[in-house]
This record gives structure tokens, C-alpha cells and sequence, in this order.
């Protein structure tokens, strides 16, 4: 069986209640949500808030609803932990080879395809999977610019030695944000999707869009 967590915290430092942010008068989380429904991937969907607003849009929608404790709603509480508290609470619900499935309300341009290619994924590799992009350019280039923008460019030994030719680097990529997916039984392992045994798949840049900001709301917005 297939299982969507679908974590919406009221609280955040960079962009106030951002899980609540609209596009097109729909919440960052109501969309996740819609997705998930419309991908009928899942057997259960579950939201896990501090929020009562989660739990009406819950409703309305015909999802799980999970009130989140105090404890598993401070600002240092990782959703890693909050995940895991879930899946022991409802441990009789689930099997050890059950799919569960973290999506972030941050990243509202997630498709049906997406959450499809990880679920294939992680069926084919018995595995943790993770959705990635690449790094635009060689993070070799990468430069610590000072309070008074002032730059040491000793501390880059390839820029510094004019060695900038991109072919000699590997291609590197990161997490994006748009699907993270494991068995049941490797999660409550590892407490954590950054674990061995590990895939990936490439997303789009549309795709991958993760807001934290003002800025990252507008571009998804335009």
C-alpha cells in the first residue's frame, strides 16, 4: 500500500505561515493536497499540523487530519522526526514494505508524473528515493563573499589558478524538495530519507521550484 505525509507547520522563520501562501487562491498545502487525490497513488493521505485552517482544508478535501503536538511544532523540530513519531503512532496500520511518501507543500509544481516515477522507483529498488537537480554551474566555483562583499579568491584554488574549464568536474546535483519516498521499514531504520540504500530521479526546473521566500512565491505566482 501507498502512503502520502503531507507536513503543514504553522510556523516559519523566512516566509510566514508559507504553507498558506495562494496561487491562484488556492494554499501551498490545499494544492499538495488536490495532487496527491488526483494521482489515486494512495491508499490514505494524512496531514499533520499545529493548524486548525490544515485541518478545515483536510476536511474539505477528505483527508486524514493529524493534529500535531506542541513538542513536534517548535521551530528546531525536524519534519524527519515528526514522520517518524507519525508512523509509530499508526504502526498497526501499516506493513513493513509500505510506501510512504513525504510532500512538502513547498513545492507546488510537483506533477502527477513526479510522485509516479518515485513510487516506481522505490518498488524497483527496494530503497530510499529522492528527487534531485543538477547544480547549474561546478560547486568547485563557489565563493565565501564577506560582510563588505570583499572576496578572497586564494581560497579557490581553481579560480585562482584560472582552471575553469567545466568539463573537468563532475556533474553534482542536490534534494530538491519535491519528492521524498521510502519503504515503511527502511524509514523507522534510519529515522531519515538520507540514507543508504538511496536513488534518485531528475526533475524539471519548473518542477523543482522550493518556496522559502517572498521571491520564490512570486516566481511561481508569474
Amino acid at each position: 500500500m501507498n502512503f502520502a505525509f503531507i507536513p503543514a507547520r504553522s510556523g516559519s522563520k523566512r516566509l510566514k505561515n508559507k504553507n498558506f501562501k495562494t496561487i491562484n487562491n488556492e494554499s501551498l498545502l490545499e494544492i499538495t493536497i488536490s495532487l496527491a487525490k488526483k494521482t489515486k497513488a494512495f491508499d490514505e493521505i494524512y496531514v499533520s499540523s499545529d493548524d486548525l485552517r490544515a485541518q478545515q482544508f483536510s476536511k474539505n478535501l477528505n483527508v486524514n487530519f493529524i493534529l500535531r503536538s506542541k513538542k513536534l511544532s517548535e521551530d528546531k523540530t525536524k519534519v524527519w522526526d515528526v514522520l517518524y513519531e507519525f508512523l509509530i503512532s499508526k504502526k498497526d496500520n501499516f506493513q513493513s514494505q509500505d510506501k510512504i511518501v513525504l510532500l512538502l507543500p513547498t513545492s507546488p509544481n510537483r506533477t502527477k508524473m513526479n510522485i509516479e516515477e518515485g513510487l516506481t522507483l522505490i518498488d524497483e529498488k527496494k530503497s530510499n528515493v529522492l528527487s534531485v537537480s543538477p547544480y547549474k554551474a561546478p560547486i568547485e566555483f563557489a565563493l565565501k563573499v564577506n560582510n563588505d562583499s570583499s572576496v578572497d579568491i586564494k581560497q579557490n584554488k581553481f579560480l585562482s589558478s584560472n582552471s575553469t574549464q567545466t568539463q573537468q568536474f563532475s556533474k553534482l546535483y542536490y534534494p530538491n524538495g519535491n519528492f521524498f519516498g521510502s519503504t515503511v521499514e527502511l524509514y523507522l531504520k534510519n529515522k531519515s530519507f538520507y540514507a543508504n540504500p538511496l536513488n534518485v530521479f531528475i526533475t524539471k526546473d519548473i518542477e523543482s521550484i522550493d518556496i522559502n521566500t517572498e521571491e520564490d512565491l512570486e516566481l511561481v505566482r508569474n
